[in-house]
């Protein structure tokens, strides 16, 4: 779901500061509605072109209003948003800089176009930001039924024990031959690294040293080719070099040709949804996670609740 903003609405904008204060003053430019600057200090507020408003006093404002935030610590954006949220305010306009839906990145786009002054920006209700399905995460499909996407590290292996080629990967080639020590291995663990990484005798590091004007995109087009394992981690079958090249250019997350019903069966998007909801509004992880939806959260070591273990537990089964 998304509503569109117009210029004839009341518009609200959060935050007085270095970044609001211009923002006030260009949304007014630009032919916007903007009744108020709502701030948490209102008598610092210097040059405002519109009254401000005590965020304590924000009872007072018709709960309909559209918010944009204009606070400069994107981090903080979330937390503000659930705030205003739970006080019955609906239509924001804000930075979900920790979300990874399709919802999110539409909102950062729309808040992109918003800031510099554009005009019928349709914009994602908040609910739909927090929803979570495995085929956001997708960033390519193809007809054959396999779909490209982005793994954490820690959950990529090098190839299996025993591969089955007709099931996976048609052009399976052995990339660790009769070694058994490389066989099932974390791609990262320093003998897979070692070995991949001396084995391409320098030319790998060297051709795409010298392409790094498409850089990101030559991996993207071109990932590695994996199958997932029963213990709920992918083993890869081609792609061993990019992936650690990867990972020794700081990456972490390294992009996978895989087969849809095994991402659909890694994501488990019902415990992951389970597990959003708990963390609707939060700002951090009491423990890291690896899942896709959510790689981008912080991780504040706390004494995790009963309720985090298990939803955790469930996801990471």
């Amino acid at each position: 779901m998304s509503y569109k903003i117009t210029k004839n609405e009341p518009i609200a904008v959060y935050g007085g500061g270095k970044l609001g204060i211009p923002t006030a003053i260009k949304l007014l430019e630009s032919g916007y509605n903007l009744s108020v600057i709502i701030d948490r200090n209102p008598d610092e507020v210097k040059n405002s072109p519109v009254p401000v408003l005590a965020l304590s006093n924000i009872d007072k404002l018709n709960t309909n209003i559209f918010i944009f935030m204009s606070v400069g610590i994107g981090p903080q954006h979330t937390g503000i948003a659930d705030t205003l949220f739970t006080q019955g305010f609906v239509r924001l306009l804000f930075l979900p800089l920790y979300l990874r839906s399709t919802a999110a990145k539409n909102m950062v786009r729309a808040w992109n176009t918003f800031f510099v002054g554009g005009y019928d920006v349709e914009v994602p209700d908040y609910d739909s930001l927090w929803c979570v399905y495995a085929d956001d995460f997708i960033y390519r499909k193809e007809k054959s039924g396999y779909v490209n996407v982005m793994v954490h590290k820690d959950d990529i292996h090098t190839e299996g024990l025993e591969m089955n080629r007709d099931n996976h990967y048609w052009s399976y080639v052995p990339s660790c031959g009769e070694d058994l020590h490389l066989k099932d291995i974390p791609i990262d663990s320093p003998v897979a690294q070692k070995h991949f990484t001396e084995n391409s005798s320098g030319w790998l590091s060297s051709f795409y040293d010298n392409s790094m004007f498409d850089f990101i995109e030559s991996f993207l087009d071109n990932p590695a080719s994996a199958g997932l394992n029963e213990n709920g981690y992918f083993n890869i079958y081609d792609g061993h070099h990019r992936s650690v090249y990867l990972i020794n250019k700081g990456f972490k997350a390294i992009p996978l040709r895989v087969k849809k019903n095994e991402w659909q069966q890694y994501f488990k998007e019902k415990e992951a949804q389970a597990l959003m909801d708990y963390c609707k509004g939060r700002d951090s992880l009491p423990l890291p996670l690896h899942h896709p939806a959510f790689i981008k959260f912080p991780v504040c070591i706390d004494e995790p609740d009963e309720k985090f273990l298990n939803l955790y537990g469930k996801l990471k089964r």
